[in-house]
């Protein structure tokens, strides 16, 4: 039956109860005017039940839900706004030939009804009204067929009808129709469907009826999902042509980026462009969730931005459109990111545009990935609940994307302007992390720059994957006003299964800053890493001090390198508590043009423990043990340490050659040993050969002689050096350093400024080989010294050698006239 005829108004109702929406459509059944019907959003249905057949319409008329209270404004939300139907049918239409007529639907869910009936225009004796049915963000479920209707009937004539982020399921046709939405037309009409999603199960179809009269019935449809839950087959569950009439009106479809079975029926249908066959990947379709499930879905970013009406900003469920390279199928917008670029707008620690959502779309997809960021302003802080997602895929996350972010351009303070910053909300135990290859890392790599990041228990573990990048961050310490925190085990750890990577690079805006990881490491680099030089680098980064160059930002250990064939090359490593570069059980590492020298503040802080403490096996610190002059182009520099400069602990082959070291010891006196093997001071030559280097004997110096003895001061004098080594039979090198003064503490001397090596050989049958040579002195003064080591290839470098105080040379008349120490090695 109609509803009854109730008093005429044309003010739009604001919908609050089930009365007031009873109300509200059987005022409109009499309206002179265009009228709304708004709904107020509410997680209590809305119920209709006898009484409600059929709503006669005799004006342009809307019915939207998703409002709020006082109706002032609207979201686009099915499920915000629920009408229940009780079991019992609805039909909203208008036959009055007087007028064009209209309805249109938005944002709302019927539900449990005996079916749905929406019919638009009239097809009289001497004239047609054109009729228009325009649904957007609606939901059709749990509807039966009536007296064997189709769950889901539209009508329009010579009109339009439209249909943007529909959804249609638990649609029940019991009767022999194969139809569970059933689209009507007469005469001249148009139909369109964007983003629909219709499960249909059951066998039944999606039908378009060339209903009466003549004229052409148009239909597209696009980005839409046609499909049954139960794959019941592939002839059903489809788009399907209709002809009840049977007076031949022309049915024309046309598909474009659906996902659905072939058309089969009456009508004739235009090649399909991009369909699909495949099942979509429904997360629920028995609960009714109809997002999908994972992004291997035929219908995640596959849609099309040009079909048919375009893309709507929101979908169903007022998620933004479009993420990804292309909108998703369907009613639903999946988080999925197919994007080779991804972009993080909210500092949010989880939802759509953060970095969270950024990581899990780069695993998802595969493939290489860049994480770019427009963020409010600089600096924008991303607090984490708990770690990111382990990273699967190859991503990059570049912070200098950020507005108001800038590289370190400086080599005397780190000036960048980091504006993403990351910190912990809880205790959260990383940022940053690449899975192990055993748990889907193998493929993955890190590339990350700009990036500020603080107070995690590691700040990045890299444990799989190959070809890491970490350059241009800054790890503990204030940067941009904020605090970022200490991290407790380390700032970046290196696991076994990282293959290759690079932490720093030369250039000042590679480098890192790298402090703060007060009980832990600044870079750790695992023992089960077993990697070469061109695979494992540190290179160029400040660590143990802050920002501004002068402040220490300790590290409990600057760097701690268990892992093998590494490359530690043109860092300045200072300020940390412990020992400021250990090799910790690794071997075949290089470890060259570091900075491990420098006193922090105005106060003198020390750098305390070693400067490089060995315990492994031919490592390399300095030049090699087969090279001839390692020069100045790979020697570190260490001093002002409160302990030994270099200190090989235990291992052997250990090469320690060509480096500047002094001025070690608790009050920068030199008590510290510049070279020592086993960490206890000096080690006499001839002692047992067990122990750090096989204890390699050092050479000593016999004698200095002179053309005539140097007044003080004098500079680039020439001298002869005559000296022996005790050692076992085969070939050393031999290396001459010069220092300003000798170690009144242990006699030896410093290893300062290295001057020339030399070769020498015990010969087979002997234990001692005599040396002389020509050398050329940089400055003489009484308290200057000179000091041997030795180097073995198979054992390693000595300790720096007693020390012979210039001075105590004397004048040679054989010298003078050139015989007897003209020879080289």
């Amino acid at each position: 039956m109609f509803l009854a005829a109730g008093v005429a108004h044309a003010a739009s109702p604001c919908v609050t109860s089930s009365d007031e929406l009873q109300s509200a459509l059987q005022n409109a059944t009499n309206q002179p005017s265009p009228h709304t019907i708004r709904i107020v959003a509410s997680a209590t249905p809305y119920q209709l039940g006898p009484g409600n057949n059929f709503v006669y319409l005799p004006n342009y008329t809307k019915i939207i839900g998703g409002y709020a209270p006082g109706c002032g404004s609207q979201v686009e939300d099915a499920s915000s706004t629920v009408i229940d139907l009780g079991g019992y049918h609805i039909g909203l239409f208008n036959n009055d030939n007087d007028n064009t007529s209209r309805l249109e639907i938005d944002s709302l869910t019927f539900r449990n009804g005996s079916d749905f009936y929406a019919g638009m225009g009239y097809q009289g004796v001497f004239s047609d009204e054109i009729g228009y049915v325009i649904i957007h963000d609606t939901r059709f479920t749990n509807f039966v067929d009536y007296q064997g209707n189709a769950p889901v009937s539209l009508s329009t004539v010579k009109g339009t009808l439209q249909l943007v982020n529909v959804q249609f399921d638990h649609l029940n046709q019991s009767s022999g129709d194969p139809c569970a939405v059933h689209v009507y037309a007469s005469n001249d009409t148009t139909f369109t469907a964007n983003f629909v999603t219709a499960d249909l199960s059951k066998g039944k179809d999606f039908c378009f009826d060339a209903s009466d009269q003549s004229g052409t019935f148009d239909v597209r449809v696009d980005n839409s999902i046609i499909w049954g839950s139960d794959n019941a087959g592939p002839d059903v569950a489809t788009i399907r042509g209709v002809d009840r009439s049977l007076n031949g009106h022309p049915l024309n479809l046309s598909t474009h980026y659906d996902i659905s079975h072939a058309f089969i029926g009456y009508g004739t249908a235009a090649a399909p462009v991009a369909q699909l066959s495949s099942d979509p990947h429904w997360m629920n379709p028995g609960a009714g969730d109809y997002r999908l499930a994972d992004p291997g879905s035929p219908a995640a970013n596959s849609g099309s931005a040009s079909a048919g009406l375009g893309i709507p900003y929101y979908d169903i469920d007022r998620a933004v459109r479009t993420v990804g390279s292309h909108p998703d199928r369907g009613a639903h917008e999946s988080p999925f990111d197919d994007s080779s670029v991804l972009v993080v707008k909210s500092t949010a620690d989880d939802g759509l545009d953060t970095l969270r959502a950024a990581v899990t779309n780069a695993n998802l997809y595969g493939g290489t990935h860049t994480i770019v960021f427009q963020l409010g302003g600089c600096p924008s802080v991303i607090y984490l609940a708990s770690p990111l997602p382990a990273i699967t895929s190859a991503i990059t996350v570049d912070g200098y994307t950020q507005a108001g972010s800038k590289p370190n351009d400086s080599e005397d303070v780190f000036d960048a302007s980091l504006c993403v910053l990351v910190k912990p909300a809880t205790a959260a135990t990383s940022a940053f992390r690449v899975a192990s290859n055993t748990n889907g890392g193998g493929n993955a790599s890190l590339t990350l720059r700009g990036v500020g990041l603080g107070g995690f228990g590691q700040n990045v573990i890299l444990l799989g994957g190959a070809n890491h990048v970490i350059v241009g961050n800054q790890f503990g310490g204030i940067a941009n006003g904020v605090d970022l925190g200490n991290s407790s085990l380390g700032d970046i750890t290196v696991g076994v299964d990282a293959d290759s990577f690079v932490i720093g690079s030369f250039g000042a805006a590679n480098r890192n800053l790298i402090g703060g990881s007060t009980s832990g490491n600044g870079i750790s680099i695992q023992s089960g890493v077993a990697s070469d030089t061109d695979h494992c680098q540190v290179v160029n980064n400040w660590i143990g001090f802050a920002p501004d160059g002068n402040t220490a930002l300790p590290n409990a250990f600057g760097i701690n390198l268990s892992g093998s064939g590494c490359a530690v090359v043109g860092n300045t490593i200072v300020g940390n508590s412990i020992h400021q570069l250990w090799i910790n059980g690794g071997h075949d590492n290089v470890v060259q043009q570091n900075v491990i020298d420098y006193t922090i503040g105005v106060n003198g802080l020390p750098n305390s423990g070693a400067g490089i403490l060995v315990a492994g096996d031919h490592n390399t610190i300095g030049g090699s043990a087969t090279a001839v002059a390692p020069g100045e182009l790979l020697s570190n520099v260490v001093g002002k340490m409160t302990g030994g400069g270099i200190v090989v602990a235990s291992g052997v082959g250990n090469s320690v050659r060509g480096n500047s070291v002094t001025n070690n010891g608790p009050n920068f006196n030199g008590s510290g040993m510049d070279i020592d093997l086993g960490n206890d001071g000096p080690t006499a030559n001839g002692n047992s050969a067990s122990g750090p280097n096989n204890l390699q004997h050092f050479a000593v110096i016999d004698q200095l002689l002179y053309v005539d003895y140097p007044p003080v001061g004098d500079f680039n004098l020439p001298a002869a050096l005559a000296g022996h080594l005790d050692a076992a039979p085969g070939t050393y090198r031999v290396d001459l350093y010069f220092s300003y003064d000798c170690s009144a503490a242990t006699g030896r001397g410093h290893a300062q400024s290295y001057m020339r090596d030399f070769a020498v050989t015990v010969p087979a049958g002997s234990t001692t080989v005599a040396f002389s040579l020509p050398i050329t002195l940089p400055v003489a003064k009484s308290f200057n010294g000179l000091s041997l080591t030795a180097t073995s290839v198979a054992n390693g470098t000595s300790e720096v050698g007693t020390c012979y105080a210039i001075g105590s040379g004397v004048n040679d008349a054989i010298f003078k006239s050139g015989i007897g120490y003209g020879s080289e090695y």
